[in-house]
């Protein structure tokens, strides 16, 4: 949980997993005295960065929305229009001429509804496993992602100019 941080609470069932993971990034001491002690197996370590060698730049830019949505907090179309708002403004107002290949990468669900919605954009809509989206960055000349700790962190290690949208909820400001 990279966001430890943020939480007032956290969802009962949470409280009872076999581990818990929780990235020291921003000051935790605050949760950690009042949440630690009720969570079983809870282990504080560094920042968590994949480990993929470092490749070539390719003509190509990489867009992340997170995972534009989350569980017990919102969800687009009924809290946020957010993707729709962003994947509208990156498919019609861009010129991306300059590059062979525009994705952008968010949950499943959101970016099979994208691509749907965008069928007819130079944009690909995919949702890509943490450890293929950790190369993607890598080979990306750009990053276009929300202002979010972890992969930003990825961004910054792999050297991969990187440009912040507007937040998408309120953790992230």
């Amino acid at each position: 949980d990279c966001l430890f941080w943020f939480w007032n609470d956290l969802p009962h069932d949470i409280l009872d997993v076999d581990l818990f993971i929780v990235e020291n990034s921003l000051n935790n001491s605050k949760n950690k005295e009042k949440l630690s002690d009720k969570i079983k197996n809870f282990k504080l370590v560094g920042p968590i960065i994949g480990d993929v060698d470092k490749k070539e730049k390719k003509k190509k830019v990489l867009v992340s929305f997170g995972g534009a949505e989350a569980p017990y907090w919102y969800k687009v179309k009924k809290e946020t229009g957010y993707p729709y708002l962003m994947a509208e403004i990156l498919s019609t107002m861009i010129d991306w001429s300059d590059f062979d290949d525009i994705t952008i990468a968010t949950n499943e669900k959101i970016t099979g509804l994208l691509a749907e919605a965008y069928k007819d954009s130079q944009i690909n809509f995919e949702c890509i496993p943490y450890q293929n989206f950790l190369t993607e960055l890598a080979t990306s000349e750009l990053l276009i992602v929300t202002p979010g700790l972890v992969t930003a962190e990825a961004a910054f290690y792999y050297k991969t100019p990187t440009l912040f949208l507007p937040a998408s909820n309120n953790s992230q400001y």
